[in-house]
């Protein structure tokens, strides 16, 4: 409800702001035109603009004045235009444009710009106000002619309404055109533009002028692609407009470039313009000096001073509320109303004014009285212009573009007009969401053919509205990686799938009952899990499922019921065998499948980053792929012979539009989250630049540690992730909670080098402790842009134990390291490719790189000066109490166990809380004793307040402030202890978090248990005096090695024999021989082992039997019919999905073989490159210490500063190297502060524009749903339909049918069963309700309602499953034969069977449907009887 006031509040500011704004600056725009005199005026009159002291200036110099006020009006929002496009490049990188077009911008700028001075200081001067803002809607004739000649269909019109339109379009020409008729007497009688040069720059004026936004006007008759992807042949050889198209591209893609030099081309052209007209005016220029002088004195004139400012300010003001109003959706009433408006309210307020001589008060101060001169025919022409702009702009009441779109997509050209401020808005508001791209053909691919794609929502006029649609609407592949997670953990995480399943159903519920083809917070859904290390060996040596699967198939229906809000049982599981383990397969309430991977690390490498590589394969490299190929045979003409080539194109341009729209939302085996989150994560997504965008992380757990990482995870996303974002792009986007663009990870130089393997040691830090963030670095490498969404919250479970936590940070430290030196190094490459990326940025990053590297020192050199300050022991002795506990953790780091280590780090981590104590003791001292203003002092403060003010920006949030306390404590422990645990212990590449013991087999229990009792047996038998001495254990020991020496000597004996032999018998000649040598040899080495035994003469191997150990589990199938698992039927994996697979495990994820010898070298690698990383480090910050050491013991780097407070003098001393210091961390918060300001502006923004007002379109929705749930029941027990479960299942498993067939599959059928029943009016209104005044319904934590679907068997559909009240409504209804609902049952219904009655309706509702239909068969027939009374369904 706050929000809701909040974007109430929001609309009328707009509104209110834009109306003001234009209406200001088109009245000042007509007082200062109303001072510039129509003709040269060389009289030498003077004027008192009530200067005190009773001087005058002379009229002459105040025209001259008067001229360069205009004349800074239009100059500034070029200057602007400069200044922001010289800060995005800065920022990022653009491509620059080739010759011809900067050719082409800078002609029309100057056109343009000639033709608005022409206009500005020519002709409006010679007419009255009224006229002359009459006039500023009749510069459009450009754009008006484009409409006409270069646009097309863009709205999917029918034929006899795209003529109407283009009718139209021509009558507006002709409209924008009639400006000539002012050149005639019986439209001027006055003849003010009566000579030839005054004709001449009125023609020159409007033409030139309306070239500003020809790019609007240009999109559907060029090039434009068909229904099968291809370019229409129309215009695809067109040379003249594949050049135009060819500049649009250029423009599209480097406009950056080009407006920092455009704004300071139009800024010298304007004046050169001005010099040019005021010399034709004959306007004497010797008295150009005395402007400035001028100037100065005018600034006591308020009404010049007010006008300048309203024209400036107003026009600025107009152009950021109007882009706020697009961009949050408020387009309408917002933007095009109050634009419209101003236009109306100037030309009211200007005529009113002029028509009352005395009370006026723009009359009293025109210079020129003739200003006010009626023409009224010259009014009626003007009405005739506005109306024409209304119509060229009618687009701004139709917006297509999504929510929080950036400006480049709203507007076509960067900056505004400060003269034909709102003429300019309306037109530069772009009609539709279209890009330019191209292709390359002809020999070496060097002939480039430019055209525009169409938008997304736009209908195709040869092909289906439900495939338009079912194309735009985005596909989410959820995918979480699970290993040992605890049962807690996987609830959270299905409680969130399950979730996420009944928003997407409901959701399309109700986009079907409204028959709207809006696909705004529409979405496709299926979840994947990928469990690794998921079997293991049961006591009789079976392959069986870990308990960490059972507690994840026995947890499933819990999830579900705490979802739903009432008990839930779920289906058994369909168990497919594949390659690589198997699939659990369930059919969840909503409709959506949910496919659990059982992965075998025999069969498959595990761990995260190849559970990645496995869906990213199997989602977007096969099921994105075949979908596309089977959309694409559909759409040939079996009859036209069509090549290979052209088959692959079409097959390459619809993977790349599925691909842009389709998304993997990554997730860990225990994030919790909630539908809306991904809905925010979904919007990030419009620009298809972004190739990633991450949510707002909550660890959740209990204990001090969780406590630290609570603060520590809020400053790192409040400040450090936001002044990314701003700055330029995020650099990690982690694998908990973030949603990838398909198109981005099928790039091959991401997708195909994530599965490169690690060769040197450094690969193991980058591809292995952090895969998420090399995968963030593939992404920036390669040019996409990652995003934060502040508010897409997710929950996950946080380290609470001391040595999980160091462990996981051990993994993160190194990987960190290792990417960002890596972005780094490839800095030159990535600025290039990355638009987002900058010099700037790089620098920016370098300057945290180095924080990082002497963020040790830097603690050492602050505890130091603390133990100064508070024990003062001299600065020596406290030097070396500040090196003694580093000193000996990292000695201990390379010497002793992992354990011990972890305990002196627990133990050091105490010590140093209290020295933190010390700390904050020995700052307030420096406060009282010295001065508030210590440099120490100063930053401490200054830091607070900031992480204050940052708490209170996210109220939300607040709660993590006070755990700063402990955050603050434990700095040493963060940035000292854990930095040397993780650099010492850099060659340990394992896990190090929720690692468990292999359960050891039967066999291996067995022989520890022989071996412990023999043990204990001879440990018995020796007595005392082998305790003492020496026992059997070892004289048996020593009695093997001399039976083993013995042996060894027969063996050599026995050698030197054979190699007599085999001299001999080489000796022999062939035919002596009675065997060939390679049977002989291996009868040899076969006599060699059993001399006494004869070789087999088959060397198959004998099968297994029923109680022989199982070496391959697939064997026998032994886990698939495990009771833990359920009774659900097995199927084989066949066909070309497990050729895939086979494919894939062979070429990238099959398990390494061990290689004693190469692990040895990685080993060696690794350690060495930790001597050398941590003699680095500790070389870098010795160096830093003993920099800062020797400034503060020789004070040769001092100065005292002195000053009175309340009387009493006070000396401070400081030091400048820690005055840099400090200087330096301060202006690197206050940039991240900064940061954080302008990312929480833009995420209320998105709040603002997500919240739905009551009536709208969306709030109904939102209505609907919570009455669908009220009104809907989900069968709580799934026995009576598992049969037809497991067919449908059978067939997606057996059909290869993919995720987007599914869908397609779903929503025709629920369009068949639930859009007709929408037909009838009466019947919608009354099922659904009287929206606007139903009852309020308190929504749920997540977006409640949700209804099952399912697909019916024969027909191979999902079908919907009512309630029973809703079907004994629905079948009322349709007995009362109530035809215009296109529910029709024939009149077999009362004779026939149910079978015949249920068919008879469009679609299928399910048995509990046929039941009732049974049921009603026997009724009364009457029809009151047989309505229901909706009234207690709501």
């Amino acid at each position: 409800m706050t929000f809701k006031v909040i974007k109430c509040i929001v609309y009328i500011l707009l509104f209110l702001i834009l109306l003001g704004a234009c209406v200001a600056q088109r009245v000042g725009l007509m007082v200062l035109l109303s001072n510039i005199p129509a003709a040269s005026s060389t009289a030498s009159t003077t004027r008192n603009f009530g200067r005190k002291d009773g001087k005058s200036i002379k009229s002459t110099n105040i025209q001259t004045a008067h001229y360069f006020h205009l004349t800074i009006a239009m100059c500034i929002p070029y200057l602007l235009t400069s200044l922001i496009a010289l800060f995005k490049w800065m920022l990022g990188t653009f491509p620059t444009p080739g010759v011809l077009t900067w050719i082409t911008v800078l002609l029309s700028e100057t056109i343009h710009s000639l033709g608005l001075c022409a206009l500005v200081f020519w002709i409006l001067p010679k007419y009255d106000v009224v006229s002359g803002a009459l006039l500023l809607s009749a510069t459009n004739i450009l754009p008006s002619l484009l409409l006409v000649t270069c646009s097309g269909n863009v709205s999917g019109d029918s034929k006899v309404k795209a003529a109407l339109k283009k009718s139209l379009d021509v009558f507006a020409l002709i409209c924008q055109a009639s400006v000539v008729l002012l050149l005639f007497p019986f439209i001027d009688p006055t003849q003010r533009l009566a000579n030839p040069e005054d004709k001449a720059v009125l023609v020159i004026g409007v033409l030139f002028t309306s070239i500003k936004c020809w790019e609007t006007f240009v999109d559907g008759h060029i090039g434009l692609l068909n229904s099968q992807g291809l370019p229409d042949s129309g215009n695809y050889n067109n040379r003249f407009m594949n050049k135009i198209l060819k500049i649009r591209f250029e423009l599209q893609e480097g406009r950056s470039s080009v407006s920092m030099v455009a704004g300071v081309w139009k800024v010298i052209m304007t004046f050169a313009a001005v010099y040019l007209v005021m010399f034709l005016k004959g306007v004497d220029l010797k008295n150009t000096d005395k402007v400035f002088f001028v100037f100065t004195e005018l600034h006591e004139d308020t009404t010049m001073q007010s006008s300048l400012l309203a024209v400036t300010i107003g026009g600025f003001v107009a152009y950021y509320a109007a882009y706020t109003a697009c961009k949050l959706q408020m387009q309408i009433m917002s933007f095009a109303v109050p634009i419209v408006v101003s236009i109306l309210v100037t030309l009211g307020i200007l005529a009113g004014d002029c028509l009352h001589y005395v009370t006026g008060f723009i009359h009293n101060i025109f210079l020129f009285l003739e200003k006010c001169d009626v023409s009224p025919n010259v009014y009626y022409l003007g009405l005739s212009w506005l109306l024409s702009l209304l119509w060229v702009a009618r687009h701004i009441w139709f917006p297509r573009q999504g929510r929080l779109e950036e400006y480049e997509s709203l507007f076509i050209n960067p900056y505004y007009c400060g003269i034909l401020t709102c003429e300019n808005l309306v037109l530069n508001r772009r009609r539709h969401n279209e890009t330019v791209t191209y292709s390359c053909d002809g020999p070496d691919d060097q002939q480039e053919h430019f055209f525009i794609v169409k938008p997304r929502g736009v209908k195709q006029s040869n092909s289906s509205t439900q495939d338009a649609t079912s194309a735009d609407i985005p596909f989410i592949y959820a995918c979480a990686t699970m290993w040992h997670e605890t049962k807690i953990e996987m609830t959270q995480l299905l409680k969130s799938l399950f979730r996420l399943d009944k928003e997407q159903a409901l959701r399309e519920q109700c986009a079907v009952l409204r028959n709207t083809e809006d696909v705004r917070d529409r979405f496709n859904y299926q979840a994947h899990i990928f469990f690794d290390d998921s079997l293991e060996l049961n006591d009789d040596d079976k392959w069986e499922a870990n308990v960490f699967v059972r507690t994840l198939v026995n947890v499933m229906s819990d999830a579900c019921s705490a979802v739903h809000q009432r008990y839930m049982h779920l289906h058994a599981p369909y168990k497919v065998i594949t390659p690589y383990g198997a699939q659990l397969i369930w059919e969840m309430p909503g409709g959506n499948l949910l496919y659990v991977h059982i992965k075998d690390k025999n069969k498959i490498r595990h761990r995260k980053r190849w559970s990645q590589v496995m869906y990213m394969y199997y989602l977007l490299g096969y099921h994105l792929l075949k979908d596309s190929a089977e959309d694409i045979a559909k759409q040939i003409n079996p009859e036209i012979p069509v090549d290979k080539k052209h088959i692959s194109e079409m097959i390459d341009l619809d993977t790349k539009r599925k691909s842009k729209n389709t998304f993997i939302l990554t997730l860990d085996g225990d994030t919790d989250f909630s539908p809306g989150s991904v809905r925010v994560l979904l919007d990030k997504m419009s620009n298809e630049k972004v190739g990633a965008v991450c949510g707002r992380t909550h660890p959740i757990g209990s204990g001090p540690l969780v406590w630290y990482q609570k603060f520590e995870y809020a400053v790192g996303h409040w400040l450090q992730k936001s002044t990314e974002q701003v700055l330029g792009c995020v650099l990690c986007s982690p694998g908990c909670f973030s949603l990838l663009r398909a198109s981005a990870l099928m790039d091959d130089n991401i997708m195909r080098a994530y599965t490169t393997l690690p060769t040197k040691p450094g690969h193991f830090l980058q591809y292995d402790q952090g895969e998420d963030r090399w995968l963030c670095t593939l992404l920036l490498q390669q040019g996409y842009r990652i995003d934060y969404a502040a508010s897409a919250d997710c929950y996950s479970y946080a380290p609470e134990g001391f040595a999980e936590f160091f462990n996981q940070r051990r993994r993160w430290t190194p990987s960190i390291l290792a990417n960002i030196i890596d972005l780094l190094s490839s800095s030159e490459t990535t600025v290039a490719r990355n638009s987002d990326i900058s010099y700037l940025y790089i620098a920016y990053q370098m300057v945290m790189m180095a924080a990082t590297v002497l963020g040790p020192g830097t603690v050492i050199v602050m505890i130091a000066r603390a133990l100064e300050a508070v024990f003062a022991p001299g600065l020596i002795y406290a030097y070396l109490m500040s090196f003694l506990i580093p000193t000996i953790f990292t000695i201990a780091c390379f010497t002793t166990s992992t354990k011990i280590q972890l305990t002196l780090a627990a133990i050091f981590s105490a010590i140093y809380a209290f020295i933190m104590m010390a700390v904050i003791a020995g700052t307030v001292v420096i406060a009282f004793q010295k001065s508030f203003l210590h440099p120490s002092v100063l930053f401490t403060t200054i830091l607070s307040v900031l992480y204050i003010l940052s708490g209170l920006l996210h109220w939300k949030e607040i709660s993590c402030l006070p755990h700063g306390f402990l955050f603050f404590l434990c700095i040493p422990s963060g940035y000292l202890l854990l930095f040397i645990y993780s650099l010492c212990n850099l060659n340990i590449v394992s896990w190090g978090t929720r690692e468990i013991p292999r359960r050891k087999t039967k066999n291996e229990l067995a022989a520890e248990k022989e071996t412990e009792v023999k043990k204990k047996k001879e440990k018995k038998r020796d007595g005392l005096f082998a305790r003492l001495f020496f026992s059997s254990t070892y004289i048996q020991e020593l009695k093997q090695l001399q039976l083993k020496t013995n042996v060894l000597d027969d063996v050599v004996t026995l050698l030197r024999q054979m190699n007599d032999n085999i001299a001999k018998l080489l000796d022999q000649s062939p035919a002596d021989q009675p065997q060939t040598q390679s049977s002989h040899k291996s009868a040899v080495a076969y006599s060699l082992y059993e001399p006494d035994t004869e070789i087999p003469s088959s060397t198959e191997e004998p099968l297994p039997t029923e109680d022989e150990p199982e070496t391959d589990y697939y064997r026998g199938n032994h886990w698939a019919h495990d009771p833990a698992l359920g009774n659900g039927p097995v199927l084989t994996l066949i066909g070309k999905e497990k050729d895939f697979w086979n494919v894939l495990i062979e070429k990238y994820i099959k398990p390494i073989e061990k290689d004693s010898q190469k692990e040895n070298q990685n080993k060696a690698e690794l350690i060495e490159l930790r001597n050398n990383v941590c003699f680095l480090m500790v070389m870098t910050n010795v160096l830093w210490i003993a920099i800062n050491f020797m400034f503060l013991l020789s004070e040769t780097a001092t100065f005292t500063i002195e000053y009175n407070l309340n009387g009493k003098v006070f000396v401070l001393k400081i030091d400048i190297l820690e005055l840099l210091f400090i200087i330096f961390f301060t202006v690197l918060i206050l940039i991240q502060f900064w940061g954080m300001l302008l990312l929480r502006w833009e995420t209320f923004l998105h709040l603002i524009s997500r919240t739905s007002l009551k009536g709208t379109m969306e709030e109904q929705t939102h209505q609907l749903m919570e009455k669908l749930e009220e009104t809907t029941e989900l069968t709580t027990e799934y026995d009576e339909d598992q049969d037809h479960i497991y067919i449908r299942l059978r067939d997606v498993v057996t059909g290869g049918i993919t995720a987007r067939r599914l869908a397609t599959t779903r929503r025709l059928n629920l369009s068949m069963t639930a859009t007709r029943l929408n037909g009838n009016r009466d019947l919608t209104s009354t099922v659904l309700g009287d929206l606007g005044t139903s009852r309020y319904t308190r929504p749920r934590k997540y977006t409640a309602g949700q209804n099952a679907y399912r697909r019916n068997t024969g027909q191979n559909m999902l079908r919907h499953r009512y309630s029973r009240k809703m079907y004994d409504y629905v079948v009322a209804e349709a007995k009362r034969g109530n035809r215009t609902s296109g529910v029709y049952v024939p009149k077999s219904y009362y004779n026939d069977d149910v079978p015949n009655v249920d068919t008879s309706l469009p679609g299928t509702m399910g048995r509990a449907f046929a039941k009732q239909m049974t049921y009603l068969k026997h009724a009364p027939r009457q029809r009151a009887d047989t309505r229901v009374d909706m009234s207690h369904l709501w």
